[in-house]
């Protein structure tokens, strides 16, 4: 009984930002596991390469490391957001040939959606954490103090004043 008290006051002390941050990691999770199951393949395997995935994985756990204490939780969304900017970055360096073969005679809507799934459920979900990530850093983390413990004080004593 007394871990769910403990994770009710942990989520009532979190503010709209912790849960953009938290959208963040499980997006970041589900790109990572898009990439490796999409360039795993051995047709597809010269694409791929391990920073990508080194830097999705410490997005996740920087995400989630830093959003779980209140000190550090402000930082969170800038980390697992710069994390997954640097993995993008990876992802495109070890793509481009891909992306220069496809788009040679120019870009076109039909050339971007005959693209190969892994490359453009990448990109899509690395615009997505990007946006969140900036918003996510615009809003705040945690709830003021005094409000978490006036609700807390409210629920303890019965609602009576």
């Amino acid at each position: 009984m007394r871990v769910f008290e403990i994770l009710k006051n942990f989520f009532k002390s979190k503010a709209l930002g912790f849960y953009f941050t938290a959208a963040v990691v499980a997006l970041s999770l589900v790109q990572l596991t898009v990439y490796v199951a999409a360039f795993t393949p051995v047709s597809w395997e010269s694409y791929m390469h391990w920073t990508v995935i080194f830097f999705s994985v410490l997005a996740i756990l920087s995400g989630i490391g830093l959003a779980l204490f209140k000190v550090t939780s402000p930082w969170a969304p800038a980390a697992a957001t710069l994390m997954e900017f640097l993995s993008f970055l990876m992802f495109m360096r070890f793509g481009y040939m891909y992306f220069s073969q496809i788009f040679y005679s120019g870009i076109s809507l039909s050339l971007i959606f005959q693209m190969y799934y892994g490359y453009l459920v990448s990109i899509i979900l690395y615009i997505v954490i990007f946006g969140l990530g900036v918003a996510a850093m615009s809003i705040k983390q945690n709830k003021p103090e005094e409000n978490t413990k006036v609700e807390t004080e409210a629920i303890t004593s019965g609602g009576k004043a």
